[in-house]
């Protein structure tokens, strides 16, 4: 992909159309708004291309492939480290200001969807039935994702 081709890396990733997508909505705002929402954006990627190579695993596996399964359920096991190390930026954010965006519409919001409108939670069925905000100010973000 080059230039000669007609399509930059920017264009071809549409990096613009992207970076646009992180639109903080708490009144106030907030300032662990924006990562918060990367943070949930990249898990989502992250998901989508779980389930990418769980479908190729099942072909390579249809065809007796093993090595190939094997390879790429190493990658995935990879990309799940990295979701779990993703979790360790969430915990930078201090007590007082997570108890206070619990108290903001975006984390309400945040709270109430990420278990049922994930798409790594509705592939992979884990939603732990958790809707009640009520129930999240003294917990820690990272145990939300620790189960």
């Amino acid at each position: 992909m080059t230039q000669a081709d007609g399509l930059s890396y920017k264009d071809y990733l549409k990096v613009d159309r992207l970076l646009s997508l992180q639109k903080p909505r708490s009144k106030p705002a907030q300032h662990d708004e924006t990562l918060f929402i990367i943070i949930h954006q990249t898990f989502e990627l992250w998901f989508k291309e779980i389930l990418n190579e769980l479908e190729a695993v099942h072909r390579s596996l249809m065809k007796l492939n093993v090595r190939e399964a094997i390879r790429l359920m190493n990658r995935v096991v990879t990309i799940e480290k990295l979701l779990i190390d993703q979790i360790h930026v969430l915990e930078t954010m201090r007590p007082e200001d997570f108890r206070s965006a619990t108290r903001r519409c975006w984390c309400r919001l945040a709270i109430r969807t990420t278990a049922a409108s994930s798409t790594g939670s509705k592939a992979q069925d884990t939603n732990d039935g958790c809707n009640d905000c009520r129930v999240l100010p003294n917990l820690h973000w990272y145990s939300l994702f620790s189960k």
